[in-house]
């Protein structure tokens, strides 16, 4: 089976509680530059579906819990990923 995917495409995941905390850093983290700059900033939200999915682009996802999707690490999100659209 062969199965084509593009870094724009858009994919689900469960978040686990670590992912969670690593979204709500990286958000806070984004945020204090942001005020420091003279910004307002914003408060975190976590987007998530009725099912209990996080969406965001492939690339994002990589970006975002790349560091932490090995071996012998807590996992950010459920080892199943969902590609949304047609």
């Amino acid at each position: 089976m062969k199965i084509k995917i593009n870094l724009n495409d858009e994919v689900k995941v469960k978040l686990t509680d670590f992912g969670i905390k690593v979204l709500k850093h990286r958000h806070d983290e984004l945020n204090k530059m942001i005020k420091e700059s003279g910004g307002k900033g914003t408060e975190f939200v976590l987007r998530i579906d009725e099912d209990g999915y996080y969406k965001t682009q492939l690339h994002n996802l990589m970006n975002t819990f790349g560091e932490y999707t090995t071996l012998a690490r807590e996992l950010p999100f459920e080892t199943e990923i969902e590609i949304v659209g047609d």
